[in-house]
């Protein structure tokens, strides 16, 4: 039988990043010292952003990750090739209790969230629960006119992911994305940012 699939739509990468890359980052992390609160959606308590200096050393630290999304993005439209990513934006967050993220998107073209620390009272919490929907700590990445609000949870419309230390994940800035709050207390760390493609190769 013959047959074709068209894919279209968001392309939601997941990587796990090495021991290695996670070392020669952190020592910077606490370097983070500009106030990014008030520039970001959601009821978090700590979003703390990086200078221009520290975003290069991420994005040269990061970007076997970064390139490899772009080689995926290349194929799956039509054979587009840009030339890099440039890192436009980047913070770290340190979410705790009753800490959330409602459905919102970033600026830029892609964007990723690295997720750092995930503590067991946490993973835990997620794990003993039963309900229905996305368990307490996951991110929910939407993606459709009726997803989210208006239909039960689909695997068409979103994709609920449950993170653990050292997943990242990078999507098209434009597609929805939310937070579902915790009730332990503890402190779950991630890092986020938002990339812009550099200009097409001819």
């Amino acid at each position: 039988m013959k047959s074709k699939t068209y894919e279209w739509g968001p392309i939601l990468q997941k990587y796990t990043v090495t021991k290695q890359h996670f070392s020669e980052w952190w020592p910077h992390a606490d370097a983070a010292n500009i106030e990014y609160k008030k520039r970001l959606a959601g009821h978090v308590k700590y979003q703390v952003g990086f200078n221009d200096e520290l975003k290069l050393i991420f994005s040269n630290i990061f970007a076997p990750y970064f390139d490899d999304y772009l080689r995926i993005y290349s194929e799956r439209y039509n054979g587009k090739h840009f030339d890099g990513l440039q890192l436009d934006s980047l913070w770290i967050n340190h979410m705790q209790q009753y800490d959330y993220n409602q459905p919102h998107i970033h600026a830029g073209h892609l964007s990723f969230v690295y997720y750092v620390q995930i503590p067991n009272e946490l993973i835990a919490e997620a794990h003993a629960y039963k309900g229905q929907g996305g368990a307490p700590g996951d991110v929910i990445f939407i993606y459709g006119e009726n997803s989210y609000i208006n239909h039960p949870p689909s695997q068409i419309c979103e994709h609920q992911c449950s993170p653990r230390a050292g997943d990242l994940y990078i999507f098209p800035a434009m597609m929805r994305h939310a937070v579902l709050p915790f009730k332990s207390s503890c402190t779950r760390v991630s890092m986020s940012g938002n990339l812009s493609f550099k200009s097409p190769v001819e």
